[in-house]
């Protein structure tokens, strides 16, 4: 994607702390999960996300 071009989803969570299976032992500060048809697309720091997508639904949990 480039630019101001945004793809729509069907999900975007937001939350303060994202822990990923892979690698171990890693904590993601203020990151954001993609889904689209079941699938996780991308897990990014939330603000690049409001910018690469367009989320049918948006969860925001800031302090989880």
């Amino acid at each position: 994607m480039s630019g101001t071009e945004t793809k729509d989803i069907d999900l975007l969570i937001e939350a303060r702390w994202v822990v990923p299976v892979e690698p171990h032992g890693v904590v993601l500060d203020d990151h954001a999960v993609a889904i689209d048809k079941g699938e996780i697309l991308a897990i990014l720091p939330a603000d690049d996300a409001r910018k690469h997508y367009a989320p049918r639904e948006r969860v925001s949990l800031g302090e989880h």
